[in-house]
C-alpha cells in the first residue's frame, strides 16, 4: 500500500510534508519564534503522523522507543539580557571604602541564568560570590558591597540568559575619597576686633571643592572657587560678637570646617571728663592730666 499523507506537529502547527516517489520525504519549515526554555526538559514536544491509502496512521511522539529523542526540539533565542546599573552613578564620587553595587539584569524571553551573573573591579578578578540575587519581573535585582581604595575604579557587570546569550557588558566609572579637603582661612584671623562692618573672608582649599560661608547661621551665598582653590567673599558684620563658619566640601561629600569669632565696635571711645592740673603752670612744673572715658 501507498502512503497517503504526511503529517508534523509543532508548537501549534501543523506541516503537511509533500508526498513524492521513493521512502523519503521532506520539508524545510520556520523553528518557533520563541524559546523553548519554559518547556519540559526545555523543548518543545513535537509529533509525526503518517497515514497510508487504507487509512492506518502510524504516530510517532516523544514517548516513542525509538525515535521520541528526536521528536523533541531545542528553540533557543538570541536577545540578550539587558543590565542596568543604578549604584554607584556613571562619574560619583563617594566618601567611604565600602562601596554598594546595585543593578538589575532580566531577560523577556528564557529569563536570566542567575549563575551567570558577575561582578568585577578594576582589572580584579571576576566575582560571582556573595552578590544578592532577589527575583524581580523576568529576572534579578542584584546588589553587592565591594571595599576599594581611594581613587579612581571601574565597576563591571556581566550577565547571560538560560539560551547561553551573553548581555553587553555594563560599565560605571567612579571615584572614592574618604579624606576631608584642606581649608585654610588667610582672613578674618582668629579673634579679630574690626571698627569696619564690611569684612572680607578669604581662604584656599583644594580646587574641585565648593565653599559656604555662614554669618551667625545665615548662608552668604554663593563663594566662588578659582582654579587654585582660592577663594573670597565680602560680608557685613553686626555690632558684637560674630561668628563666620567657612565649610569646604568635596566631590565626595567630605567636608573641613572653620570657625572664626570677629567682634564688630563700631562706636568710638566717648570722653565724660577731662582736667589738666594745674592750670595756668609755672615753667618746668610738673602737669597731671586726668581723662574719663568709656568705650561700650
Amino acid at each position: 500500500m501507498a502512503i497517503q499523507k504526511v503529517e508534523f506537529f509543532l508548537k501549534g502547527q501543523t506541516y503537511q510534508i509533500p508526498i513524492e516517489s521513493g521512502r523519503t520525504y521532506k520539508k524545510v519549515i520556520d523553528a518557533p519564534g520563541t524559546t523553548s526554555w519554559g518547556e519540559t526538559d526545555h523543548k518543545y514536544a513535537s509529533q509525526l503522523k503518517i497515514t497510508d491509502v487504507a487509512g492506518n496512521v502510524t504516530t510517532i511522539d516523544k514517548d516513542d522507543p525509538t525515535f521520541g529523542d528526536k521528536m523533541m526540539i531545542r528553540v533557543v533565542e538570541t536577545e540578550p539580557p539587558v543590565i542596568t546599573i543604578t549604584s554607584p552613578a556613571q562619574g560619583a564620587y563617594l566618601g567611604s571604602n565600602a562601596v554598594q553595587v546595585e543593578f538589575t539584569v532580566t531577560d523577556m524571553e528564557s529569563g536570566v541564568d542567575p549563575e551567570s551573573i558577575s561582578v568585577k573591579i578594576d582589572s580584579g578578578a571576576e566575582i560571582k560570590d556573595g552578590i544578592t540575587k532577589t527575583p524581580v519581573s523576568n529576572g534579578y535585582k542584584c546588589s553587592y558591597t565591594a571595599t576599594v581604595q581611594n581613587g579612581s575604579h571601574t565597576v563591571k557587570v556581566n550577565a547571560a540568559d538560560n539560551d547561553g546569550n551573553e548581555a553587553a557588558e555594563k560599565t560605571a566609572s567612579f571615584t572614592i575619597d574618604t579624606i576631608a579637603p584642606t581649608l585654610n582661612i588667610t582672613s578674618p584671623p582668629e579673634t579679630l576686633i574690626a571698627n569696619n562692618q564690611s569684612l572680607t573672608v578669604s581662604g584656599k582649599t583644594s580646587p574641585d571643592c565648593s565653599v559656604t560661608i555662614d554669618l551667625n547661621s545665615a548662608d552668604q551665598g554663593a563663594v566662588t572657587v578659582d582654579g587654585t582653590g582660592q577663594f573670597s567673599k565680602a560680608v557685613s558684620l553686626s555690632p558684637g560678637e560674630n561668628v563666620i563658619k567657612i565649610t569646604a566640601t568635596s566631590l565626595a561629600g567630605k567636608t573641613t570646617t572653620v570657625t572664626r569669632v570677629v567682634t564688630y565696635d563700631p562706636d568710638a571711645p566717648v570722653v565724660i571728663s577731662i582736667d589738666i592740673s594745674p592750670n595756668p603752670v609755672e615753667t618746668g612744673e610738673q602737669i597731671t592730666i586726668t581723662v574719663e572715658a568709656v568705650d561700650e
